[in-house]
């Protein structure tokens, strides 16, 4: 290998492991204030519940996720049903949400059609009955859940994967890496 070619592969070496480091490191979770229109269009499941249970921890797919027991009192939008069960990251940096065994909450879900299941962030209008009197007022008086169905489900699906961005780096690296190599062969 020539002192280039050596040189080159190193940076890539050097920027792949960077990269791959500060994705696992720097976690976090941005939001854009969502509005209430925004959250109508957006939600399959508007409604509010009581929390009845405490929150059960477990790992779906590789992520510490919490579970949370709803018993619905109205819904707006999606009827749930009279109970729902709500998963939410319990990652640094996953969105997710925590919840008060007893809380009262106003819940905007949305469904995540690969798995079947419905997922709620800390990016949604979810928050709890006391803080959302306008939110309340502006949904209207709402619905109570219907017999049609017994029980919703509602579950945080992660929806990137960590390794995703800084292994398209590496390929990146590994095909500058090849070029740079057919660029300047070793001579004999």
């Amino acid at each position: 290998m020539t002192k280039l070619t050596r040189v080159s592969f190193l940076a890539a070496v050097v920027l792949g492991t960077t990269v791959r480091w500060m994705s696992q490191t720097a976690e976090a979770c941005s939001c854009i204030p969502p509005t209430l229109e925004l959250e109508r269009a957006r939600a399959s499941f508007i409604f509010e519940g009581t929390v009845s249970a405490s929150p059960i921890e477990a790992r779906i797919d590789g992520h510490a996720v919490r579970t949370y027991k709803f018993d619905v009192i109205r819904y707006w939008k999606g009827d749930a049903g009279n109970a729902v069960t709500l998963t939410s990251s319990a990652e640094p940096g996953g969105c997710g949400r925590e919840f008060l065994t007893g809380g009262r909450y106003i819940v905007f879900a949305e469904a995540n059609a690969p798995l079947g299941e419905m997922t709620d962030t800390v990016c949604s209008l979810t928050a709890s009955v006391e803080t959302s009197s306008s939110t309340i007022h502006s949904l209207g008086s709402g619905k109570a859940p219907g017999s049609g169905r017994e029980s919703g489900s509602c579950t945080y699906a992660p929806t990137h994967s960590p390794g995703g961005i800084p292994m398209s780096l590496w390929a990146l690296a590994i095909i500058f890496w090849r070029r740079s190599i057919k660029l300047f062969p070793i001579e004999p």
